[in-house]
C-alpha cells in the first residue's frame, strides 16, 4: 500500500497535459517567437518613422499626437518636379498613415506564420496532443494578438514621447490604441488566414494588395468617387477632423472598435471553423466557430451602416451640436461658416445682436484659454494648447497689430475657433484663428492680421477685389512694415514676373486685374487698383487718415465705400 501510495504522484506527473495548459503554452511561444520577428519590427519602426514624420509639421499636443499614426503623412515629398511636371500624389504613394505601414507588415509576418504552419505539417504534429487543430489555429491567433499589440504600442508610445519632449500638452484620448491594436490584430489575422490557405505566391501579393487598397480608400480623390464615408469602413481609416475645443468630428472610434470586433470574429471564426485543409477534425468545435463568424458578420454589417452613414466632417457653426451640418467631400471647403448652408441656423450661445453663425460669437463661448497680450494685441487660443502657443502667435503678429489698434480704437482680439473657419474676419478689431493655422502649420503668414481685417466682398456668392478694402489693407502693410511704398510704387508701374490670380474672384487673370505685388510668404496680394488707393491713403500722415477712417469703418466692412468717397473723407 505504502509502496503504491508513492507511486501515484509520479503517475500523475507522467499525464498528458491537460488541453488548456497547451493552448497557452503554444500561445506563448510563438509570441515569443514573433516577438522577435524581424518582419513586425521594421513595421513597427517604420511606422514609428512615418507617424514622426507627419509629427514634424504639427504642433505637439498629446490627443492630436496620437491621432497622428492614423494620419495620411504627405508632408514635405509633394509637388515633386518630374519631366516638367509636378507631381503631388508622390507623397500619397511614399508615405501613408503610420499604423497602416505596420498593418501591412503584421499582415507579412501572420501570413509567414501560416505558411510555416502548411509547410512543416505543425498541425498534424500537434493534433495528437489534448488540443485539436482548431485550438492550434486559436493559439496562433492569439499569439498574434499581442505580438501585434505591442507593436502598436510601440509605435503610439513613440510618437507619444518625442512630442511631449516637445512640449506637448492635453490629454490622450486612449480609444485610438484600442482601435490601432484591433485593426492590426485583423491583418495579422487575415495575413494567417492567406498563408494556411493559399499558394506561397499570394504570401506578398495579399499584404500589398492591402495597404494599397486601404491607402487608396482612405484619400479624399477615392472617397469622393466612390462614396463618402467609406473611409470609416477600414480597419485602419484616416483620422476624423479633430479640434481640442470638440473632439473628433465625427468621432468613429466607439462605433469602429465594434466594428473591428465584429471582424475579428468573422475572421477568426473563419479561421478556426473552415476546414481550410484535409485531415481529423472535430465538427463540434468548428460548427462553433463558423457560428461566431456569422455573428461577426451581422454586427459588422450593422454597424458598417452606421458608420457610413456618419459624415466625413462637420461645418461647425457653434459648439451646439443643432448647428452643426454634415459635410461631405464633395462639397466645396470654402463653406465654413456660411450660414446660408448650414440652414441660418442661430448660435445657441450667440450674444444679443450677434447675427446667426457669427464667428464672433465664438468669443463668448467661455470655454477655458490661454491667452498672451500686449497694448494692442491680445490672442487667446484653448487651453490645451498653452500658453507658449499664444505667445507664439503673438510674436508673430506684433508687428500689425498697432496700427490696426488704433484705426480700431481698442486692441486687436485673436481667438481660436474649431477645425476650419471659412472667414477670420469676426468684427472691427475681432479676429478669428482656426485650428488649422496652428495645429498643422510651423510657419504663420505674416499678413494674417491684414488679411482678416476686412471681411472680403462678394458677388453672386463669389468673393471679388475691393479697391477701397484693398487699398486700406494695403495702406496698413506699409504702415506695419510688411511692404514698402517704394515696392508699391515699382509694381504699379513696372511689368510684373508674376501675377496672382484671385481663386474666387470674379476678374480676368491678367496684370491689370490680377494681384501685382504680394509680400514674401504671405496670403495677401494686391491690384494695381489696390495700389492706387493705397499709395494715396500712404501720403498723409497716419493720424489724419485714421481720423478719416473711423467714421466710415461700417462702410468698409459692408462693401459700399467707393475710393472717390476716401479721396473725399481726406480732401
Amino acid at each position: 500500500m505504502s509502496a503504491l501510495s508513492t507511486e501515484l504522484p509520479a503517475l500523475r506527473q507522467t499525464q498528458p497535459p491537460s488541453r488548456g495548459r497547451v493552448l497557452t503554452t503554444l500561445t506563448r511561444v510563438e509570441s515569443a517567437k514573433l516577438g522577435t520577428s524581424a518582419v513586425l519590427w521594421l513595421g513597427a519602426v517604420g511606422g514609428a518613422l512615418v507617424s514622426l514624420g507627419a509629427a514634424g509639421s504639427v504642433w505637439p499636443l498629446l490627443t492630436g499626437s496620437a491621432g497622428l499614426t492614423y494620419r495620411q503623412a504627405n508632408i514635405g515629398i509633394g509637388n515633386l518636379p518630374v519631366g516638367g511636371l509636378r507631381i503631388d500624389f508622390l507623397s500619397f504613394l511614399l508615405m501613408p498613415s503610420g499604423w497602416l505601414v505596420l498593418a501591412g507588415f503584421a499582415m507579412l509576418a501572420g501570413t509567414w506564420l501560416g505558411r510555416r504552419d502548411r509547410r512543416c505539417g505543425a498541425e498534424e504534429l500537434l493534433v495528437v496532443t489534448p488540443t485539436g487543430r482548431a485550438g492550434i489555429r486559436a493559439a496562433r491567433l492569439g499569439a498574434l494578438v499581442l505580438a501585434s499589440s505591442i507593436a502598436v504600442a510601440f509605435v503610439f508610445g513613440v510618437v507619444l514621447v518625442v512630442q511631449a519632449t516637445s512640449g506637448a500638452r492635453g490629454s490622450i484620448d486612449w480609444l485610438i490604441l484600442l482601435d490601432g491594436c484591433l485593426g492590426t490584430t485583423l491583418a495579422s489575422w487575415i495575413g494567417y488566414g492567406v498563408g494556411s490557405s493559399l499558394p506561397a505566391a499570394f504570401s506578398l501579393f495579399v499584404p500589398i494588395l492591402y495597404v494599397g487598397g486601404s491607402f487608396y480608400l482612405s484619400v479624399w480623390q477615392a472617397t469622393s468617387v466612390l462614396s463618402s464615408s467609406i473611409e470609416w469602413l477600414l480597419p485602419t481609416p484616416p483620422a476624423p477632423s479633430w479640434s481640442a475645443g470638440l473632439g473628433f468630428l465625427p468621432n468613429i472610434f466607439p462605433e469602429h472598435i465594434v466594428y473591428l470586433v465584429a471582424l475579428l470574429l468573422l475572421t477568426g471564426g473563419a479561421v478556426v471553423g473552415l476546414p481550410l485543409r484535409r485531415g481529423p477534425e472535430q465538427p463540434e468545435r468548428h460548427r462553433v466557430a463558423l457560428g461566431i463568424g456569422v455573428l461577426g458578420l451581422a454586427v459588422a454589417v450593422s454597424i458598417g451602416a452606421g458608420l457610413q452613414a456618419k459624415p466625413d466632417s462637420y461645418a461647425v457653426a457653434s459648439p451646439s451640436h443643432a448647428t452643426w451640418a454634415p459635410e461631405r467631400y464633395s462639397v466645396p471647403d470654402y463653406i465654413g461658416f456660411d450660414c446660408s448652408w448650414v440652414g441660418n441656423s442661430p448660435l445657441a450661445n450667440a450674444p444679443r445682436g450677434a447675427a446667426p453663425c457669427d464667428v464672433s460669437a465664438w468669443f463668448h463661448d467661455h470655454v477655458p484659454v490661454s491667452c498672451a497680450a500686449d497694448r494692442s494685441l491680445s490672442v487667446c487660443v484653448y487651453r490645451d494648447y498653452g500658453p507658449v502657443a499664444a505667445r507664439r502667435l503673438l510674436a508673430a503678429m506684433r508687428s500689425q497689430a498697432p496700427v490696426l489698434a488704433g484705426l480700431f480704437g481698442r486692441p486687436v482680439t485673436v481667438r481660436m475657433v474649431p477645425v476650419n473657419a471659412s472667414s477670420c474676419f469676426a468684427g472691427l478689431g475681432k479676429i478669428a484663428i482656426d485650428e488649422s493655422m496652428i495645429a498643422y502649420g510651423e510657419q504663420f503668414d505674416p499678413g494674417y492680421l491684414m488679411s482678416c481685417a476686412f471681411p472680403l466682398p462678394e458677388s453672386e456668392g463669389l468673393p471679388v477685389d475691393d479697391p477701397s478694402i484693398g487699398g486700406v489693407t494695403l495702406w496698413l502693410a506699409i504702415r506695419s512694415g510688411l511692404v514698402t511704398a517704394g515696392a508699391a510704387k515699382t509694381a504699379l508701374v513696372s511689368e510684373p514676373d508674376g501675377v496672382t490670380c484671385f481663386a474666387f474672384a470674379n476678374l480676368p487673370c491678367d496684370a491689370q486685374s490680377g494681384g501685382v505685388l504680394s509680400p514674401t510668404d504671405g496670403g495677401l496680394s494686391w491690384t494695381r487698383a489696390d495700389i492706387r488707393v493705397g499709395l494715396f491713403l500712404d501720403r498723409y500722415r497716419q493720424s489724419r487718415v485714421v481720423a478719416a477712417l473711423r467714421p466710415l469703418l461700417p462702410r468698409l466692412v459692408d462693401a459700399t465705400l467707393a475710393p472717390s468717397d476716401l479721396e473725399h473723407a481726406l480732401g
